[in-house]
């Protein structure tokens, strides 16, 4: 019998390849951990450095915003301050205005009124009566003017007017005795001098012409009668009417001159305060000296029909407007005037 051993495969032999690749591998480890370690610390000391960096960036911006608002609210406040004494200012200037126009005001009805008071009293002294029995005549004689029974059509005309008085905040029964001493005049015998308005087809019919003219006409009266301005100046011009009245109602026809030419002087006044209106130069045309002589001579059949009514420059001086104003009125819509025979 024949044995075959079995074929045996030496060991290998270890190299230093192999090991030393071990203990390299070994310390690259350990490097690569030493190595992230020290990355990680310097990411980590970087991100700390930069964020204490924003943060103090961040601190920066909030105390530069945090002084930029208080900046601004000093401003505003500084401004708001600003305002306010302006404003004060304003106001206070605003209330010196104000209070310079009422003490004009004041003083110039105080003024018409000193102006009123001492003609009544020289009328009183006049007519040896006292004061208040003046004022009591001067008020009678309105009421009594005004009782007076008028043709409808101008009593209509007379109650427009008064209605436009009223608006214009005019003395209503003192306007409205002067148009009742126009109308009465003008039933008397009315004369025609123009077409008119409502004849030319600018109004259909004399009462809507009355109406619309009237407005205009108390407005300018207005304007004259209660403006602080000219208040004490219109009533200083009819004191002389006064004067002259209260001297005739004793002295007849002595003192005829003298209330005639006061008269001229205040129909010329009291036209001219209407003669802006357009409406009333159109209307009157040619017939403004006619319209003056006319208003004239009105004021002086009032001196003898209804002196009472003149004897204080307040009261006249609104009458005389009425007596003015439906004048005007029945030129400019109807083209007349009233009769001038006495």
């Amino acid at each position: 019998m024949t044995f075959k051993l079995p074929k045996l495969k030496a060991p290998k032999t270890p190299t230093v390849g192999s090991w030393w690749d071990d203990v390299v591998d070994g310390l690259t480890d350990a490097e690569k951990a030493a190595e992230k370690a020290a990355t990680d610390a310097a990411n980590a000391a970087a991100k700390a450095a930069t964020d204490a960096a924003n943060a103090a960036a961040k601190a920066a911006q909030d105390a530069l915003d945090e002084a930029a608002r208080l900046a601004q609210e000093a401003a505003d406040e500084a401004a708001r301050l600003a305002k306010e004494a302006t404003f004060a200012a304003a106001i206070a200037a605003a209330q010196a205005a104000a209070d310079a126009i009422e003490k004009a005001a004041n003083d110039a009805a105080q003024a018409a009124t000193d102006i009123t008071n001492a003609a009544i009293a020289s009328a009183a002294a006049v007519l040896d009566m006292s004061v208040d029995a003046v004022t009591d005549g001067v008020n009678e004689a309105i009421k009594d003017i005004n009782e007076t029974v008028l043709e409808p059509v101008a009593q209509a005309s007379v109650d427009a007017l008064g209605a436009a008085a009223a608006a214009a905040n005019l003395a209503v029964d003192e306007f409205e005795a002067g148009c009742v001493v126009a109308a009465v005049a003008i039933e008397a015998g009315a004369v025609q001098v123009e077409e008119g308005l409502v004849a030319i087809g600018e109004y259909l019919e004399s009462h809507a012409c009355n109406i619309a003219l009237g407005g205009l006409i108390t407005g300018a009266f207005a304007g004259m009668l209660n403006n602080p301005a000219t208040e004490a100046e219109t009533t200083a011009m009819f004191a002389p009417l006064s004067a002259a009245t209260a001297a005739t109602m004793v002295a007849s026809a002595v003192e005829e001159v003298a209330y005639r030419a006061v008269s001229a002087t205040i129909a010329s006044a009291m036209v001219e305060v209407v003669w802006v209106i357009p409406e009333v130069r159109k209307g009157v045309g040619k017939s403004k000296d006619a319209l003056v002589a006319s208003v004239a001579f009105l004021v002086q059949c009032m001196v003898q029909s209804a002196p009472w009514a003149l004897l204080s420059p307040q009261t006249a001086s609104v009458a005389v407007a009425g007596l003015v104003g439906y004048v005007v009125s029945s030129l400019v819509c109807d083209g007349t005037l009233p009769g001038m025979e006495s």
